[in-house]
């Protein structure tokens, strides 16, 4: 697993706790990579593109791609000495605007070379628009932005002298307006700051990396960024402790376990200039010969860092033990783990893991070859309980939320527990929801639901409709059977018609022969119930 980091290297207990948080994937947590106002970015990973979004893509004369500063191929620029990038008109420095430039650059070139020129277009050498020269015979390193003769906005003399050791080197030179201020800042340093007399002027001249005349570049050139603004400290110190490599990474391989004594050599990789065991060591590589979790960090001299671990295991003697016989109640299941002490494993089931899990009556067995090649066997008997049947029977009803009924649950269990905390066997309860959860001798469990309903207390049938000379009602109550029933028929004007009193059961009332062919309001009643129907009378059917 590669995981990322950037800290300062002194505070090891730091790393330890920030590692625990750490996911399998790569994360930096470096300080934030400046993007606003950015107006030309090209971090050349084999392409020229403007990952600034504004399109300053430069026309490459002569460069090629060559390996960055983590060691990733095709990650950077090369100047052979006679090679340029020209940016398009748009990609100028105008007078009277803040800005910061950042580069990284690697080179041994102690001759005058001429990094980064903007000309104004006039033919007055002593008229440049932005210039960065390095190992000027007259000023050593300089930096002008404008450079015009006289003006107080060129930095001579830099105190820059290790800069062509052969090694990567971080630049960045801010230009700020409003403190009037020019500062050059190396290897997350500032080296110089000086007060600027700004000036304006006409540009007409080609932004050029790489030479100027016969003063050409021979070195390697990285993650070019221009800002429209100023640059703070803490920005310019987030470039230089950026950590993003796409080729590095550290691989300790997989979480290991051993069932004897063993050694196991833990490789690094060779990308980094220095490592950190979590034993203390300091190579590429370390030998270890106990179980534990192991680290590596491998890091650079900006503290860009790059971790991995590993888990390693050493497991006792080859022995399966899947233990005494199970009893198991109804729908329960029991695994079965021989453990990872094998190289293989076979089951009397034909399974062929570690572990299976079981749920039915028999006898298992398993034979599993350690990593002696010795086979080691052992066996089970599983026994599974019936099923415990329990039934509340089906939903009650009440008349009323004020009644109550009964509930009884099986007879022989060891223990009742209802939704209610009663534990009896029967409860009386009134509407609602209830369940319970029986426990017999073998500790095994089963449940049933019954609900509690209230019901209406009359139900009503009327037939033939339209009816001509008799009626047939069918009436059934269930909570008042005790109160008589009464059948009203009152035509639409709500004039009675015929009363009549009826039993429970089938009843036949004879139609009155002066009643009209009209539909007719069919009124039934038993207590506080109350049944309307619709009837219609026929007289053609006489």
């Amino acid at each position: 697993m590669r995981h990322i980091f950037s800290h300062n290297r002194g505070y090891e207990s730091l790393f330890l706790l920030l590692f625990q948080f750490v996911s399998c994937w790569g994360f930096s947590v470096s300080g934030q990579i400046p993007s606003d106002n950015l107006f030309i970015h090209l971090s050349f990973d084999n392409t020229y593109n403007d990952l600034s979004g504004n399109g300053n893509i430069p026309v490459a004369f002569g460069t090629s791609f060559t390996s960055d500063r983590f060691g990733c191929e095709n990650s950077a620029c090369y100047f052979d000495g006679t090679s340029t990038l020209v940016f398009p008109n748009q990609a100028r420095f105008h007078p009277l605007t803040s800005n910061s430039v950042s580069f990284w650059l690697k080179t041994t070139q102690n001759s005058r070379f001429d990094l980064i020129v903007q000309r104004t277009g006039s033919n007055d050498p002593d008229k440049d628009n932005y210039t960065i020269i390095y190992n000027h015979n007259l000023y050593g390193n300089e930096w002008s932005f404008p450079h015009y003769t006289g003006l107080n906005t060129v930095i001579r003399n830099i105190p820059i002298t290790d800069f062509n050791d052969g090694g990567w080197h971080h630049f960045v030179y801010v230009k700020d307006v409003e403190t009037e201020k020019m500062s050059v800042f190396y290897d997350g340093n500032l080296v110089v700051s000086k007060h600027i007399n700004d000036y304006n002027f006409s540009i007409h001249g080609t932004l050029t990396i790489g030479k100027w005349v016969n003063y050409y570049f021979i070195g390697a050139f990285d993650d070019f960024r221009v800002y429209n603004r100023a640059l703070t400290n803490d920005e310019i110190l987030a470039l230089y402790n950026e950590c993003d490599a796409s080729c590095l990474e550290i691989d300790l391989g997989e979480d290991t376990y051993y069932c004897h004594s063993f050694t196991q050599i833990l490789e690094a990789g060779n990308q980094f200039p220095h490592y950190l065991w979590s034993t203390g060591d300091t190579t590429q590589s370390i030998t270890v010969s106990s179980p534990g979790t192991y680290w590596v960090k491998g890091y650079f001299d900006n503290d860009c860092d790059y971790v991995d671990s590993i888990q390693i295991k050493q497991f006792s003697d080859s022995v399966i033990n899947l233990g005494t016989d199970v009893v198991l109640c109804y729908g329960e299941s029991k695994t079965l783990d021989c453990g990872d002490c094998f190289q293989s494993y076979r089951w009397n089931t034909g399974d062929t893991v570690s572990s299976i899990s079981v749920n039915e009556s028999g006898n298992y067995s398993v034979e599993a070859i350690n990593f002696n090649g010795d086979t080691v066997v052992d066996e089970i008997y599983i026994s599974v309980l019936p099923k415990i049947e329990i039934n509340l029977g089906e939903h009650r009803y009440v008349c009323s939320e004020n009644s109550s009924v009964e509930l009884i649950a099986g007879e022989g269990f060891e223990n009742y527990l209802w939704n209610t905390g009663q534990k009896d066997r029967a409860i009386v309860v009134g509407p609602g929801k209830y369940w319970v959860q029986v426990t017999d001798q073998n500790a095994c469990t089963a449940s049933d639901t019954i609900q509690v309903l209230v019901k209406a207390d009359i139900v009503g049938f009327l037939y033939p409709n339209p009816a001509s000379n008799y009626l047939i009602i069918e009436i059934k109550t269930f909570c008042f059977s005790e109160n008589p029933v009464v059948v009203e028929v009152f035509d639409m004007g709500q004039r009675l018609i015929l009363k009549q009193e009826i039993q429970n059961g089938t009843n036949r009332i004879q139609i009155p022969y002066d009643m009209s062919e009209a539909p007719y309001i069919v009124r039934i009643m038993s207590g506080k119930q109350v049944v309307v129907k619709k009837l219609v009378v026929k007289k053609s059917l006489y």
